[in-house]
């Protein structure tokens, strides 16, 4: 929105806007949340179960030349279950989950991974988001700015024409962004 600002000489004149820019740019990086979960009568043979087909797991996404900085735990639990029957609950055993996030810089092998690390883990495997993203924004938030600029410029210009007023330097500047976030895909 933008608005036209006067005053009667007192304090400082102006003419307010605001600009836009956006930029879209295609996803270059996918983001796995895949893990495994495992449910035994104890919580020992849970974890073992769990941490077996972990280990799989990451030797099929260091295979796929995943690197270990781009591999992080993003949860791990250890939770009893139940079954709950007439009012009453009864124990019936452990589940071990734990999940990693994984950044696929090579988009286009995105798939290939998920296949790979499912195979490894097994029934044991849960994939639970694929979400696809721009590994390094910078360039195009740059960008976004320099049309946001130019945006408010015009606005400022067509104002002062419409007043019959000069245009000076900006008097202040702020930022604010919005991210719609990209879309996510879902094998």
């Amino acid at each position: 929105a933008s608005s036209l600002q006067a005053s009667d000489g007192s304090g400082s004149q102006g003419i307010s806007v605001s600009g836009e820019g956006r930029v879209a740019v295609a996803p270059d990086m996918a983001v796995l949340n895949i893990g495994v979960s495992a449910k035994e009568d104890t919580v020992a043979a849970a974890n073992s179960a769990a941490q077996a087909a972990m280990d799989r797991l990451l030797s099929s996404l260091t295979g796929d030349g995943i690197v270990e900085e781009d591999i992080q735990t993003s949860q791990f639990s250890i939770n009893p279950e139940y079954d709950y029957q007439f009012n009453e609950q009864k124990l019936t055993g452990y589940r071990v989950t734990h999940m990693l996030q994984v950044k696929v810089r090579d988009i286009d092998r995105a798939g290939e991974v998920i296949d790979g690390g499912v195979e490894a883990a097994g029934d044991l495997v849960q994939v639970n988001s694929i979400s696809l993203t721009v590994d390094d924004t910078s360039a195009m938030a740059n960008q976004a700015r320099e049309l946001a600029m130019a945006d408010a410029k015009a606005k400022a210009q067509e104002l002062a024409r419409l007043a019959d007023v000069e245009l000076g330097k900006p008097i202040s500047i702020s930022e604010s962004s919005y991210n719609p976030g990209p879309p996510v895909a879902y094998p």
